[in-house]
């Protein structure tokens, strides 16, 4: 084997380490689910494959799943959906979601809680993001608006329990 292999091959092994350890953690997160404020779509300990990269690129959209530091502690992490973008007006009323005068469609919500909330506009650079299981959940209602800024990335896919889908 001549010099040239040899220094190729320390360059791809140099190449394919800095790529494991740099790259992908920039692309891509494992974030555990804690609590049930995501139930039934999301269960206590479900590991979540998260994607860093989707809103470097585009927009946010209702219904999107994201982890992100909470406004309240940025060293915990939560796991929320988006209900309302920027400049939507967001109000709850017997436990429906209203954007406008206008019900959200929730099929994952089992029990939105008999609460009124609003209504409330959601500020330039801001999501309300809350809890799929209303009842317990700590989110937009109780804390207030989300900074884009505090959005760490959108769960893609579930990689444990076996079986269970986003």
């Amino acid at each position: 084997m001549s010099c040239i292999t040899c220094l190729l091959n320390v360059i791809l092994i140099v190449g394919l380490t800095v790529g494991t350890f740099l790259v992908v953690p920039s692309l891509v997160q494992v974030v555990r689910v804690q609590g049930d404020s995501m139930t039934p779509t999301l269960l206590d300990g479900q590991l979540l494959l998260i994607s860093r990269l989707p809103y470097r690129f585009q927009t946010v959209h209702h219904g999107d799943i994201i982890v992100f530091k909470s406004p309240q502690d940025p060293e915990i992490m939560l796991v929320k959906r988006i209900i309302g973008l920027p400049g939507e007006r967001v109000a709850i009323r017997a436990g429906h979601v209203f954007l406008g005068s206008s019900p959200m469609s929730e099929p994952y919500v089992v029990d939105g809680g008999g609460s009124g909330f609003g209504p409330l506009t959601v500020k330039p650079g801001m999501v309300f993001v809350m809890g799929d299981h209303r009842t317990v959940s700590n989110d937009s209602r109780t804390w207030g608006l989300l900074p884009l800024g505090n959005i760490v990335g959108r769960a893609e896919l579930s990689l444990w329990p076996p079986g269970l889908t986003l």
